[in-house]
């Protein structure tokens, strides 16, 4: 079942697991809405760290690779950073969806006046309905 609100405490007391789809990717959280909200935040912040890192580390390793790229003395070591770098699998953050959905709705049209329903030959009549035995 997909349950769409917009009210959290809802949400939150009547779900025990959230699907996110986002970018193309779906993330599968069985958890309540609350937590889930808190591991998504805690996910990107540990995502945003390891690219940090690994950013950090190649910039080391390919400053390494310039500065010793020419000297006869390093070039093994020079060429076993060449290939390190080829062979790191790049860590992706993932992006924050900010897309919106914009919906605009033309004004309604005037409804009339009260009562909206007249009929004039219309009439009404009531049985007398013996009780029920029971």
């Amino acid at each position: 079942m997909i349950l769409v609100s917009h009210d959290r405490a809802f949400i939150d007391n009547t779900t025990f697991r959230t699907i996110e789809i986002e970018l193309g990717k779906i993330y599968d959280y069985k958890v309540k809405y609350s937590e889930y909200v808190e591991l998504r935040k805690e996910r990107r912040e540990q995502q945003l760290r390891a690219f940090e890192n690994q950013q950090k580390k190649l910039a080391d390793t390919e400053a390494f690779i310039e500065r010793f790229r020419y000297k006869a003395t390093k070039s093994v070591q020079v060429q076993s950073r060449i290939k390190q770098l080829e062979k790191v699998e790049r860590i992706e953050v993932d992006e924050v969806d900010t897309a919106m959905l914009s919906l605009k709705f033309p004004p309604a049209p005037r409804s009339g006046s009260y009562p909206n329903m007249k009929a004039p030959n219309m009439s009404r009549i009531f049985r007398r309905m013996s009780p029920c035995a029971t």
